[in-house]
């Protein structure tokens, strides 16, 4: 005889050919732990914590090396983002709608298809110089112009504190999207830096 979630009581004259068996539900079911292991939490968040600062580290690391090799670039670039950000901001706005689609006419035409890779690079080139030239101006202006800060904190500055607005939930996005735009529309501007027209002036007679 077995019994599941009870127990059997058997009478003084029945007979059993066999044994007898109890087995309580209560050892048998799971139940789900409500509170959450703490210290696991802890651990992760250590982690993603690490992770972060790393990549923070980084980026700083990239900034100084760019602000090393470019640095007439990198002022000129932070300069059109300090004194012409919507126009900045909307040739941004334009080269992120169309760098897919200039993508994809490019290769259909099978004969462009050698463009491709030069085009994204030329797009991630100028959303490193851009990215370089937007910490160092917002670096100065976190600093402030009284403060005679040199270039390494302000860019330190920064970095930092764009990577805190970006990891922040909803603001992060955002913020990363028309950061985007105004530096790869500042750069594209000022023709990577360089302060050139991109069409050279028209010969006069």
């Amino acid at each position: 005889v077995t019994a599941i979630g009870g127990g059997v009581n058997q009478e003084p004259s029945s007979s059993v050919l066999g044994g007898i068996h109890s087995i309580n539900i209560g050892n048998l079911s799971i139940r789900p732990r409500l509170r959450p292991n703490l210290s696991l939490l802890r651990w992760r968040s250590l982690q993603a914590a690490f992770g972060y600062s790393l990549y923070v580290l980084g980026l700083y690391a990239l900034s100084l090396l760019v602000l090393a090799l470019t640095p007439s670039q990198v002022a000129n670039v932070a300069n059109a983002i300090d004194t012409q950000w919507r126009r900045a901001l909307l040739l941004g706005l334009v080269t992120l709608l169309l760098i897919g689609p200039v993508t994809l006419a490019v290769v259909i035409t099978v004969i462009g298809i050698p463009l491709v890779p030069i085009i994204w690079l030329a797009f991630v080139v100028a959303k490193i110089l851009g990215y370089v030239a937007f910490v160092s101006y917002l670096g100065r202006r976190v600093g402030g112009s009284d403060r005679a800060l040199h270039h390494l904190a302000e860019l330190a500055i920064g970095v930092v504190v764009l990577a805190l607005v970006r990891y922040v939930p909803v603001l992060g996005p955002v913020t990363s999207f028309f950061v985007n735009a105004i530096t790869v529309g500042a750069v594209l501007d000022t023709r990577f830096g360089n302060n050139r027209p991109w069409l050279p002036p028209r010969q006069t007679r």
